[in-house]
């Protein structure tokens, strides 16, 4: 790769995941509090930017079925993806800008595709894995601690989202950093999990976390805050970081 991925340890712990906002929740039911596991693995500091990502477009990526689920690949060709869908916006595509305008499809087959590439068993964070990188040992609320503070990351609390765009991942390093020195967990974008949300659906969703650019409560920017989205929708809010824990 261009840009080698900074690996972050996390040691093993243990996160509660909570629901208290969505009844209609199937995969965390409200109010039903779940204490997880989580042995140690290793999280990307930061999610992955445009420079990252390019190098799996160049290797053919998108052509590459190995890469891909059987339903990632399907949705390649009915959508006819050959890159991010703001690929080739200046607004999006800085190098050091996450890459945004990905399903988790194509999440997904990054991840493969560096799997291959370095021999290392590297996925998506499941919805635990991220929670644990973000929250460390003492249950706080942001990734700093646990009040809101709109100085530490990148976000639209009481500003205008329609006039938006990315910031480098690095812009909030001291400031927004969790207790292991995971960035970018709180704002600027909104990131794929691994994790399944079976929703009463025939389609499953999967997990997002972190909150974005263009989320106006703080709610969103919780470390135990959850979403969830169709596997083949993509936004200019939603990007991924990627991890390794040979458990998974």
């Amino acid at each position: 790769m261009s840009q080698a991925i900074d690996w972050i340890a996390i040691p093993a712990g243990t996160v509660v995941l909570i629901n208290d906002w969505d009844e209609t929740d199937h995969y965390l039911k409200k109010d039903h509090p779940r204490r997880v596991h989580v042995p140690a693995f290793r999280i990307a500091k930061y999610p992955i930017t445009n420079a990252q990502f390019a190098p799996f477009i160049e290797w053919g990526g998108y052509h590459e079925r190995g890469w891909w689920t059987d339903e990632g690949w399907e949705m390649r060709a009915k959508f006819g993806w050959t890159a991010p869908r703001d690929w080739h916006d200046p607004a999006w595509n800085g190098a050091d800008q996450p890459v945004v305008g990905v399903s988790w499809y194509e999440s997904s087959a990054f991840a493969q595709w560096l799997t291959d590439l370095t021999g290392e068993a590297i996925h998506l964070p499941t919805d635990a894995e991220w929670q644990r990188a973000a929250q460390g040992d003492d249950g706080r609320v942001y990734p700093w601690g646990n009040t809101w503070d709109g100085t530490r990351c990148h976000h639209s609390v009481g500003r205008d989202w329609r006039k938006r765009e990315t910031t480098p991942v690095h812009r909030f390093d001291a400031l927004g950093s969790s207790p292991y020195g995971v960035c970018d967990l709180a704002g600027n974008i909104s990131e794929w999990c691994l994790t399944d949300a079976k929703r009463g659906s025939t389609h499953p969703h999967r997990l997002l976390h972190g909150g974005s650019w263009r989320d106006d409560d703080p709610v969103f920017f919780r470390v135990d805050r959850r979403e969830t989205m169709p596997p083949h929708e993509s936004s200019r809010s939603i990007g991924f970081r990627v991890c390794i824990s040979p458990s998974v």
